[in-house]
């Protein structure tokens, strides 16, 4: 078991197919900041993001890695439906992960 995923059928040579279809990136995050969310990936597509100074998290980059494994190649412009599509897993994952934040225990001063 990972994060409540059972992994013996990946493990077991049961299936060759991870038990998730996204795999998210991060950065370094302060205590109760917001997420620093980089990006996302499904089996084909990554999508990089970055965020403003204004606090939106905005796409940047897109890579199809079937054509382009060594990510040279934006194809933001060209799949803008694959891009929302990327970014809508990043607010349904972010919301997950806000949702589900723990408080943050506090140090006291002797």
């Amino acid at each position: 078991m990972h994060d409540g995923v059972n992994l013996w059928p990946l493990i077991s040579a049961d299936s060759s197919v991870g038990p998730r279809q996204y795999f998210h990136y991060f950065a370094g995050t302060r205590p109760g900041a917001p997420a620093n969310h980089r990006g996302v990936r499904d089996a084909r597509w990554k999508l990089l993001t970055r965020m403003g100074k204004d606090d939106v998290l905005r796409a940047t980059e897109l890579y199809d890695l079937n054509a382009d494994p060594s990510e040279r190649f934006d194809r933001l412009e060209a799949h803008p439906a694959i891009g929302q599509r990327l970014m809508g897993e990043i607010v349904r994952f972010r919301t997950e992960l806000k949702e589900q934040q723990r408080p943050y225990g506090q140090v006291l001063a002797k």
